[in-house]
């Protein structure tokens, strides 16, 4: 019975962590390959769109710091991961509230203020518990690899006909992986 009640709290444990993992690759899948689309059905020129596109980079060089310090100093990774997932999905939709270059680079600076840090704080948390429960991280890393190309294969037939809908399913997905978030087990270590 004992080995049971294992059994099923590790399969628990390796669900929600595939499905962490998986949702912040599927949240980026309807964000990122047609973003540069939507730039330039909006009117952005080329050159703007590589500035636009090269904001990620340099804002994650600042950001990831700040997020990891908070993250470790705290000891409450779950709390700072969903922290940096609500504000992912926020900045998500601020692209709806105007639009011209200076309005995209704001935006691209807030997305990436939150986004960049998702992939690290979560390595951070699922490999440890994947190492804790003996679980197979490639096989959980799998599942962001899979979510990623399938969802953005879909997506592209939808987006297709309603670029700016892009916006809204990221959050959404990001909405979701907020509440696996919340699934996991507390993490709250020095």
């Amino acid at each position: 019975m004992k080995n049971q009640v294992l059994s099923s709290s590790r399969a628990r444990t390796g669900f929600i962590l595939l499905m962490v993992n998986s949702f912040i690759y599927i949240g980026a899948s309807v964000y990122a390959p047609f973003l540069s689309a939507y730039y330039t059905i909006r009117g952005v020129s080329a050159s703007q769109i590589g500035i636009l596109l090269s904001v990620g980079p340099v804002v994650s060089i600042v950001i990831q710091p700040l997020w990891a310090w908070l993250s470790d100093r705290s000891g409450k990774r779950r709390a700072v991961l969903r922290m940096v997932t609500l504000g992912t999905a926020g900045a998500c939709l601020f692209y709806y509230l105007g639009s011209g270059f200076g309005f995209f680079f704001l935006a691209a600076i807030l997305y990436a203020s939150c986004s960049t840090s998702l992939v690290p704080l979560s390595d951070a948390i699922i490999l440890r518990r994947a190492e804790e429960q003996g679980l197979d991280f490639a096989k959980i890393r799998m599942g962001g690899t899979v979510g990623y190309a399938v969802v953005a294969f879909l997506a592209g037939f939808y987006l297709k006909e309603s670029p700016a809908a892009q916006f809204v399913l990221a959050a959404g997905g990001y909405l979701i992986l907020f509440w696996f978030v919340g699934r996991l087990p507390a993490d709250e270590i020095p």
